[in-house]
């Protein structure tokens, strides 16, 4: 895998990484009611760690000699409590898959550093999933 391809692949995580953080805040502020206070707290604390990732893919993009996106993912709006908690969850899983693929080939490239560190984001993001769908539990 070429350098290049690294930073682009890393830009569309850092994409993914501005949308949850937009994501994030959009379903918190939608969560009302008793089940929502919880899941504000939740969500509160994912966007710190969102905001977390995206700092640290913007540092290594330019660190790798590219730009970083300013462009977040957009996502599919809901007004439905559960349902944004699943689409949620599908995301973080989706990001873990994603972070995994990427530590190989930046290890491969000489980066074996930003492989070590991808590796840790995508734990992070399982961790992530697992809280989601202990939320999702309780609202059953």
């Amino acid at each position: 895998m070429p350098l290049q391809r690294l930073i682009d692949d890393l830009n569309e995580d850092l994409a993914f990484e501005w949308g949850a953080v937009i994501r994030y805040s959009y379903h918190a502020a939608l969560s009302t009611g008793v089940a929502g206070g919880k899941v504000r707290e939740a969500l509160g604390n994912e966007i710190q760690n969102e905001l977390s990732h995206a700092r640290y893919l913007a540092d290594t993009i330019v660190a790798l000699g590219g730009t970083p996106t300013l462009v977040p993912k957009g996502f599919a709006r809901s007004n439905d409590l559960a349902s944004m908690l699943e689409y949620d969850l599908k995301s973080e899983l989706d990001n873990a898959k994603r972070f995994m693929e990427r530590a190989t080939p930046a290890s491969n490239l000489g980066y074996s550093e930003i492989g070590n560190k991808l590796e840790e984001i995508a734990e992070e993001e399982l961790r992530h999933g697992r809280d989601l769908r202990k939320l999702i539990e309780a609202l059953e």
